[in-house]
């Protein structure tokens, strides 16, 4: 549970929550992989967010939100996607880092025969097969005939077209990362055929039509994780670039003034840090004040995002130059 209440005091926060409860979703109602609610409180409304990351219980009570925390679960949450390609089968699923739910998207054949109908000219599909596929109780087998290499050929290059163009209208539009579950060949040839930058590069072992949902996971997952880390390492170096470039600043009070003019695109800062103090947005500066609580840094967090800029919350000491906070302008 999380708690983060905006310009009230915390006896006016806590009777202002008390009149709010009925409007909270009911735990039951919840997904069950739900660990924390985040509820966000101002005077005139309330909101709420879930992850399935365990948090620490807090309540905040200032003049802006406590945000890095939620920032922080989320980013670890990011959705990914999966394709399983076979000429016996194409399945599609959403992933995060409990699982894989199968997903449906329209226009995308679950086989060869449905993709080409009575168009194959290369071999034919009957309904059998040697292993079960899970959730399949007939999975078509692909069968060629004598001279019919050319045929088959042509058949797998119309196939790909069709399985690729299904996914990039359905997928290609956001920036949600894909990870394509093939042999080597098909694999390569969908990434090419896709051409959408947020395909992840890496091979999938195993046949993509065996196995369970959850070991097709544990198989893409480190993909995906390796594609994040290196997003996170490309990010840093942009850093670098900005820094050498004069396009950087390090300290609290360039980085508020610069913020409050919308000049801040990326603000790196540390998850548990705080510099005590408040933004004057008004003054364009920051107003040290030692007895309220107030924390600096939240104001800044929220602040950037208003202005349209991107927040990296990390770890203690990982940002890019080490201090508690550093950001990249425009």
């Amino acid at each position: 549970r999380g708690l983060c209440a905006r310009g009230m005091d915390a006896a006016a926060a806590s009777q202002r929550m008390q009149r709010l409860a009925a409007a909270l979703p009911a735990l039951e109602s919840l997904d069950h992989d739900v660990r924390t609610l985040v509820i966000l409180a101002d005077e005139s409304e309330v909101a709420c967010a879930t992850t399935t990351a365990t948090l620490p219980e807090r309540v905040t009570v200032a003049s802006h939100f406590a945000l890095r925390p939620l920032l922080r679960a989320l980013r670890r949450e990011r959705r990914f996607r999966v394709v399983a390609a076979s000429l016996q089968r194409v399945a599609t699923y959403a992933g995060d880092p409990h699982g894989l739910t199968p997903i449906e998207v329209p226009g995308l054949p679950d086989h060869l025969e449905e993709a080409l109908g009575e168009q194959i000219v290369g071999g034919v599909l009957s309904f059998h097969s040697d292993r079960p596929v899970p959730g399949r109780a007939n999975a078509p087998v692909f069968h060629g005939h004598g001279g019919a290499n050319a045929g088959r050929s042509l058949d797998r290059e119309r196939w790909l077209r069709i399985v690729a163009g299904a996914l990039r209208d359905a997928w290609g539009n956001d920036a949600v990362p894909i990870v394509i579950a093939a042999e080597v060949r098909t694999a390569s040839e969908l990434r090419r055929r896709l051409g959408l930058p947020h395909v992840i590069d890496g091979e999938v072992g195993g046949p993509a039509d065996e196995g369970t949902p959850s070991e097709l996971h544990a198989r893409a997952w480190p993909l995906v994780c390796e594609a994040w880390a290196a997003e996170r390492r490309a990010l840093a170096e942009e850093f670098e670039r900005s820094r050498a470039h004069g396009k950087s600043a390090q300290d609290i009070d360039e980085i508020v003034r610069l913020a409050v003019a919308g000049r801040v695109r990326r603000l790196w800062v540390e998850e548990r840090a705080a510099i005590p103090g408040r933004i004057d947005e008004a003054a364009g500066d920051r107003v040290a004040i030692r007895d309220r609580g107030e924390d600096a840094l939240d104001a800044l967090v929220s602040l950037v995002l208003r202005r349209r800029g991107e927040i990296c919350v990390t770890d203690d000491g990982a940002t890019p130059d080490g201090s508690a906070c550093c950001a990249e302008l425009r």
